[in-house]
C-alpha cells in the first residue's frame, strides 16, 4: 500500500508541475484530452492527495506491525 502511495504522490505531483516546465506524463495527457484541458491539474491533485492518504496509512500500518 505504501508503494503504491509513493507512485501516485510522485504521478500527482509531476503531472501537476510538468505542464508549468512544458511537458506531460502521456497517461495523464490521454485523459485530459478525453475530460478536457483543465482536468490535468485536478487529476494530478487527485492522484496527490490520494497517495498521500495511502502512503501515511501503509507506514502506519508498517508500524504498527512492529
Amino acid at each position: 500500500m505504501k508503494n503504491l502511495g509513493i507512485s501516485l504522490l510522485i504521478i500527482g505531483v509531476g503531472s501537476f508541475i510538468l505542464p508549468m516546465l512544458g511537458y506531460q506524463f502521456r497517461m495523464i495527457q490521454g485523459l485530459s484530452h478525453l475530460l478536457g484541458e483543465h482536468t490535468q491539474s485536478l487529476l494530478g491533485i487527485c492522484a496527490a492527495v490520494l497517495g498521500l492518504i495511502l502512503t501515511v496509512f501503509g507506514w502506519k500500518r508498517e508500524q504498527e506491525r512492529r
